[in-house]
């Protein structure tokens, strides 16, 4: 039998290798093959991909006021033939409503828009780290993420991808802190529409995978009110965290128990700066917490493997207010989300366990939303190559308008 070490480097690895058998494909089948310079999928690690913060994501200071979703600037980025890209930069707002800069990205296919405009893809990525370097669109390859996605592109949609606060553009990550994340997918996708000249449409889906499918969920749930102005027509999210308590519970039976409690309760600690972290931290979580600020996900959780509990927290963030409480406030499924939703999880799924998502899924039903939950069969925490198909069918169903299924037992 493999050791509880054996089974989260395998997991880790078969999620990264899942991911890049279908950016690479997509890259060569669908970015176009024969491109001068090779297009590869990022994984996460530092510094092989992620570069130094460059001026374009320092904004200026003092930053001047700007509605949420007002762009700051944007820089043309290099892409496939036959594509375009922009970084953005644009104001957002944090959970305390203070406005913020946040960063991120816009990819379209390099022809006319349709006579209605390009629908928008806004996709919320998955865990890159907590440290300000770990933003996608400062990857050397910050296409790659969005690779499959490319015949949407190519059949006249757009797609927008935020950072997240805190990630390129200065300031603290609010690691799931679902409306943050929300906030930022919807201001990301306001910032881009203003970019004329790819004339974007109001009808917008969301897609995120991991920490980007908590995204997703809460951008269902506050869209209509925070951003009335987009159409939401649907929700996809992959791998979706959802209550975080019973989440990090299951973690902590796990060698990464304190990598993932530390990540959740600094995360926490960015949107609340009031929780200090600091004082519930022994000598070795204080080290530890440098570390988070400085380097991506895989060389902290390669740094923090098999630490216990005790020797990095003085007092548990999961019983110790004010991290118990918000952590335990920021569940998915507080309102109902009036577009539809689809979830994807692999049914042996060991970081995200598929029984507390079978939970969550039968709450929101319970609300009235419409759901379609999908498992696959003896696959763990890498369900990308088995659902990709199906994602994309459900979004391009969404996008024109046929009405979405349901597993919601009624």
């Amino acid at each position: 039998m493999r050791s509880p070490q054996e089974m989260k480097r395998r997991n880790a690895t078969r999620r990264r290798r899942a991911r890049a058998s279908v950016l690479m494909a997509a890259a060569a089948a669908i970015f176009g093959a024969g491109c001068s310079r090779a297009v590869l999928p990022a994984t996460g690690s530092h510094p092989a991909v992620f570069q130094p913060i460059g001026p374009f994501y320092q904004p200026p200071r003092p930053l001047p006021p700007g509605a949420p979703g007002q762009l700051i600037r944007d820089e043309p980025m290099a892409a496939p033939a036959g594509f375009r890209a922009w970084r953005i930069l644009y104001h957002s707002r944090s959970v305390a409503g203070a406005d913020i800069p946040v960063s991120g990205f816009v990819v379209i296919a390099s022809r006319p828009a349709p006579a209605a405009g390009r629908p928008v893809l806004a996709y919320a990525h998955g865990v890159r780290g907590l440290a300000n370097i770990c933003a996608p669109s400062n990857t050397t390859q910050p296409l790659a993420a969005i690779q499959e996605y490319a015949p949407m592109l190519k059949a006249g949609a757009a797609v927008v991808a935020t950072d997240y606060p805190g990630l390129g553009a200065p300031g603290s990550h609010p690691y799931l802190v679902g409306e943050s994340e929300a906030r930022s997918v919807l201001d990301a996708v306001r910032a881009a529409r203003q970019l004329t000249a790819l004339r974007l449409s109001s009808d917008l889906v969301v897609f995120g995978d991991t920490q980007g499918g908590q995204a997703a969920l809460f951008t269902g749930q506050i869209a209509s009110q925070y951003a009335p102005q987009l159409h939401l027509l649907g929700i996809a999210a992959e791998d979706p965290p959802t209550n975080l308590i019973a989440l990090e519970r299951h973690a902590a039976t796990t060698p990464f128990a304190a990598e993932s409690l530390l990540e959740a309760a600094a995360g926490y600690s960015a949107a609340h700066p009031s929780a200090d972290l600091r004082t519930i931290l022994t000598r070795r979580g204080l080290t530890d917490l440098g570390l988070l600020r400085r380097e991506c996900d895989d060389q902290f959780g390669k740094a923090t493997a098999g630490q216990s509990i005790p020797s990095v927290f003085a007092s548990n963030p999961l019983t110790t207010p004010p991290w118990s409480t918000g952590l335990a406030a920021g569940a998915a499924g507080a309102a109902r989300t009036p577009a539809p939703i689809l979830i994807v999880q692999g049914s042996a799924d060991q970081v995200y366990r598929a029984s507390i998502t079978v939970s969550f899924v039968q709450h929101i039903c319970t609300l009235g939303d419409t759901v379609d939950y999908r498992t696959y069969s003896q696959i763990g925490h890498a369900v990308t190559i088995a659902a990709a198909n199906g994602i994309i069918t459900w979004i391009t169903s969404r996008l024109a308008r046929r009405p979405a299924p349901s597993t919601c037992r009624k």
